[in-house]
């Protein structure tokens, strides 16, 4: 009878529309023929294992530049001898980060995003009442004219850890910024011109895995088959527990990273803390270096902590797990005779 032990890591947003009041026969807000939005997407991984932690700030993580432009028409006076600027102004309709202008766009990511404004460079959202320094009146409407613009089409995002994580987060597609002009400052359409969005993975690429291969072969030894005649949940008569040191090199994990493993595996019909056996009358039961804990498979709950060694010249570390396992009677009954086999599988958890 023999349980074949294998590795599986799993890295594992209403509007309204309308014009604010505002005097007539004055200098107001700029519309266009359409919201226009704007989407960007990334997929990036992070390598370095000490920037997996909260509070790591990657400054510029990810530009965008989609090369488009767009028109824009604002209302006007009749009298436009003396054209003011024009004001731009971006909200930001995402929860609060940790800190002012940081956004969160999941459990584990914040984001603060910056926009390429005309002749102010890149600006970080929100702002209000932003100057782009230039004189004119050639996007009036009573004038007849259109304005072509770019602000909105340029930017980057910072990325922040709030809770560090392994394998893939996913960032759905959010809006980052809203953006509104006007040839008046503080008078604004509830329109925007300009809709940015963003969606995106951000993959750490960590895990663990069995020294010396994926899969370990562990002897449980030979019983008499009336040995697992005793009150059933118990040992048989003349039980041999395996002890087997596993050896599990873990890449790109940082200092103060806790790890941890879990059991899967298919549980015997009769007993859910013992892997099937392929006999109903028998299971096999597993613990880590306490021999009497029970890792119960299939359960989250149910874990054995990991002491990871230093970091060597690859950028691995060693950890050692000392596995327990020996064969109990789920029913109390006596199984027919044969050669029995298991498969549980070491499942690390790394936060």
């Amino acid at each position: 009878m023999k349980i074949i032990m294998g590795l599986l890591v799993s890295g594992l947003w209403l509007a309204l529309s309308g014009t604010p009041a505002h005097a007539a026969d004055d200098w107001g807000p700029c519309e266009s023929d359409t919201v226009h939005q704007f989407p960007s997407s990334f997929n990036k991984t992070i390598t370095d294992p000490s920037q997996n932690y909260s509070g790591h700030e990657f400054d510029n993580f990810f530009h965008w530049d989609n090369g488009q432009t767009y028109t824009i028409i604002c209302e006007c006076p009749d009298n436009m001898s003396n054209p003011p600027v024009s004001y731009y102004k971006a909200t930001v309709n995402l929860p609060a980060g940790h800190a002012a202008n940081w956004y969160q766009v999941n459990d584990n990511l914040e984001v603060r995003t910056s926009i390429d404004v005309y002749n102010q460079g890149s600006v970080i959202t929100p702002f209000s009442d932003l100057s782009n320094k230039t004189v004119s009146s050639g996007e009036c409407e009573v004038k007849g004219g259109t304005h072509s613009a770019w602000t909105g089409t340029k930017g980057s995002v910072s990325l922040y850890i709030a809770h560090p994580f392994v394998g893939t987060s996913t960032i759905p597609e959010v809006e980052i910024a809203a953006l509104y002009a006007s040839k008046k400052a503080g008078v604004y359409s509830t329109t925007p011109i300009v809709r940015v969005l963003l969606s995106g993975t951000v993959e750490v690429d960590q895990g663990c895995e069995i020294d010396g291969g994926s899969v370990v072969n562990i002897p449980l030894g030979e019983y008499d088959a009336r040995d697992f005649e005793v009150p059933a949940g118990s040992k048989p008569q003349n039980v041999q527990i395996v002890k087997e040191q596993l050896v599990l090199r873990c890449h790109n994990v940082s200092d103060g990273v806790r790890a941890w493993v879990h059991i899967e595996g298919t549980v015997n019909p009769n007993n859910a803390t013992a892997i099937d056996m392929g006999n109903p009358d028998i299971g096999v039961q597993i613990s880590g270096d306490t021999s009497e804990k029970v890792l119960i498979p299939n359960d989250v709950n149910s874990e054995e902590p990991l002491a990871l060694g230093s970091q060597d010249a690859s950028g691995s570390r060693s950890a050692m797990f000392n596995m327990h396992a020996w064969p109990i009677s789920t029913t109390g009954k006596r199984p027919s005779s044969g050669d029995y086999q298991g498969i549980a599988s070491l499942r690390v958890e790394i936060e």
